[in-house]
């Protein structure tokens, strides 16, 4: 297989939805063929041709023609752009309000926007680390404590990765492993209790698919199974600052593929394709409603209360989970003069926190605002409870997490490596006036 060539997922992608192309309404197709005539550069055509006998040739001419792949994979990215937008109405998402309805296309946009950077780039032979989020592209369930990295990655190829912990809490590296377009479910994962950090803070780890010999051949080997995808990374933080609003926090890392595959062919209208329909088949498989999944245990069936959270390995049959997190999830909903009082103890672990996020898994506004709180920033008391509360207002008391005025929202607390059991998270819903 040549280094640009697609993957065989990919072309199965590809040729899989060739019909449901083909068989786009017109106006889609004349809408796709403008736009591309737009993108022109004016030396190509000039804005006297741009006439609509010439335009209606062109889109004539473009039908007629035997290659039309990348046009058509244009024209399929649009399709799940306008599937997506029109489902936000349905009752499958319980979207309640305009603008509920407009940050669900905000979330879409977002997971566009990294369906794109990640994936229409995405070179297995030559894989770089992209940032997952940022302040401003929120997805899959973001954390203002953490910085996340993805790359490419397939069995075919070995990789160096090399890096720093740079005083991070925990670090790790997880294979994602195929289940259609994106991750659906935890390959090999290994965190810095299994792999040696040398005293500067640096590290080396090979991914493959055959184990290495010599000094790595027992440590520092991240197996890659035969549909391995990609290489997700976690790097937590638990400081007084939430560090993904740091702008200047980068993570020194990079990962190499171990033999050189050389400069990259110019890429065929073929490729091109495939790249355009692997990004837009990670955006459908990314987004979809609460009620296409089969929620686990630790998501609470019942608004501002807590399930009772447990030790397990629920979390390696998620795709972009975290294999050493314990979760738990409720959703909040609250008049504006309510209040929802959070009270829990913190485990021994390796880091925890309590975010609040929209109906979309999206941390709320963690740079001007206090969304979520870590073990750093949580005042408890001299036997190590804590009391937060959530509200729309300022009570005027320690550990307020800050709706930004929403009606409704998600909480989702994350514990690291716990020992031993977790003491139950308890709610009670006041009026806020009573906390004055």
């Amino acid at each position: 297989m040549s280094n640009n060539e697609l993957t065989v997922n990919d072309r199965s992608v590809l040729n899989s939805d060739a019909s449901s192309i083909k068989n786009l309404p017109r106006r889609n197709f004349l809408r796709t063929a403008t736009q591309s005539a737009a993108a022109l550069p004016i030396s190509a055509l000039t804005l006297s041709a741009l006439t609509m006998p010439a335009l209606s040739a062109m889109v004539n001419a473009a039908e007629k023609s035997d290659s039309l792949k990348a046009q058509q994979a244009m024209a399929f990215l649009e399709q799940v752009l306008s599937d997506h937008d029109a489902a936000f109405a349905s009752d499958d998402w319980g979207l309640t309000t305009d603008n509920d309805r407009a940050e669900g296309r905000l979330m879409l946009l977002n997971t566009l926007s990294h369906a794109l950077d990640a994936w229409l780039h995405a070179d297995a032979a030559r894989p770089v680390f992209k940032r997952w989020h940022n302040p401003e592209k929120k997805l899959l369930g973001d954390n203002p404590d953490s910085l996340y990295y993805d790359a490419p990655a397939s069995a075919e190829h070995s990789y160096r990765i090399t890096g720093n912990i740079d005083g991070a809490t925990y670090t790790s590296f997880t294979v994602e492993i195929t289940r259609g377009a994106a991750s659906g479910k935890l390959g090999a994962v290994i965190n810095d209790d299994q792999f040696t950090i040398e005293d500067d803070g640096s590290y080396e780890i090979i991914a493959s698919a055959k184990k290495p010999t010599g000094d790595l051949a027992n440590k520092n080997w991240l197996p890659l199974a035969p549909n391995a995808r990609s290489i997700t990374t976690r790097h937590y933080f638990e400081t007084q600052d939430s560090v993904s609003a740091d702008r200047l926090k980068h993570i020194p890392i990079l990962i190499e593929n171990m033999v050189d595959p050389g400069p990259a062919p110019r890429l065929t209208e073929d490729e091109i394709a495939g790249r355009i329909m692997r990004a837009a088949h990670w955006l459908k498989a990314t987004v979809f409603p609460p009620s296409a999944q089969r929620s686990p245990h630790w998501v609470s069936r019942v608004p501002n209360q807590f399930s009772p959270p447990k030790v397990d390995d629920t979390n390696q049959a998620i795709g972009y989970a975290a294999k050493d997190n314990t979760y738990a999830m409720t959703w909040f909903d609250l008049q504006p003069d309510q209040a929802l009082i959070i009270r829990g103890r913190w485990p021994k672990c390796r880091f925890a926190n309590v975010v609040l996020q929209n109906l979309f898994m999206q941390t709320l506004d963690y740079v001007y605002r206090n969304i979520s709180l870590n073990r750093t920033q949580a005042v408890v008391d001299k036997d190590g409870n804590f009391e937060m509360i959530v509200a729309a207002k300022d009570p005027g008391k320690a550990n307020w997490l800050d709706t930004e005025g929403r009606q409704r929202g998600v909480i989702f607390c994350r514990f690291q490596l716990v020992e031993g059991d977790l003491a139950p998270l308890t709610t009670e819903l006041v009026d806020i006036s009573t906390l004055a």
